[in-house]
């Protein structure tokens, strides 16, 4: 047997909490629109485009990126994250922190890679109250996996490799250091954020650069610091390779 529904009338509601939680949350800003376009945006992070704002004000279900300002919009990568339940919040201030990747302040010990199996993380920095934290989400090859124990400087990120492999390889999102032997024959190596593209700079492991510092090959008058402002360079005795240190 069926039962007719008639007259009825669903209507969506808002609820706002006694810990001024709104639930739903509020969407991202109306100055803001997803853009599938938006580079570097992979393993589950939406690329946004904003006039104004970022896509994270207000929506406590997303987390962005520090934003890359283009002519007339700001794009972002954005992931969704509940904030409200990982006490981790989208910060920015870390330096070195650079598109595609997430800068994040997190309360009670909490880091944001215990929420979301697809970060990877760095070891975390006191910031007051708060530990601040510059993360990826990462499409690494099975021969590498986060380690956020190797003590890697500000916002690079410790990764463990099975021999010579290196996370940048097959993560254009990041690149990373001349490593150290590790445990077992594996090679340590911490990573930075840094948008790899074939028409400016990407990783070089053959640059002939030190242990610890990054090596990168770049095309025409580009040069890797202007993918992330916290790395120094010098150009070796090949003006297309450059090593750096963060």
């Amino acid at each position: 047997m069926r039962t007719a529904l008639l007259g009825l009338a669903f209507v969506a509601c808002t609820v706002s909490t006694t810990d001024n939680f709104q639930n739903p949350p509020p969407p991202p800003p109306a100055t803001c629109s997803v853009d599938e376009t938006v580079v570097g945006c992979t393993a589950g992070s939406v690329g946004y485009a904003c006039m104004s704002d970022r896509p994270d004000d207000g929506d406590t279900n997303l987390v962005c990126s520090a934003g890359t300002p283009g002519a007339h919009v700001t794009t972002f990568c954005c992931l969704p994250y509940a904030q409200y339940f990982t006490e981790c919040t989208p910060d920015t201030s870390m330096v070195g922190c650079a598109d595609p990747a997430f800068g994040f302040a997190c309360s009670g010990g909490a880091s944001p890679a215990d929420a979301d199996s697809r970060l990877a993380c760095s070891s975390g920095a006191p910031n007051g109250s708060a530990t601040t934290y510059c993360c990826v989400s990462s499409e690494i090859a099975p021969t590498c996996a986060p380690a956020p124990t190797i003590p890697c400087a500000g916002a690079s990120i410790g990764f463990s490799c099975t021999g010579n492999a290196s996370p940048g390889e097959s993560d254009t999102s990041i690149a990373c250091n001349v490593g150290s032997e590790g445990e077992a024959g594996a090679t340590s190596r911490c990573c930075v954020p840094f948008l790899q593209s074939q028409g400016a700079c990407e990783e070089d492991q053959t640059a002939g650069c030190l242990k610890g510092s990054y090596g990168f090959s770049c095309t025409g008058l580009n040069r890797p610091e202007a993918s992330n402002s916290a790395l120094t360079c010098t150009a070796t005795a090949d003006p297309s390779r450059y090593c750096c240190t963060l």
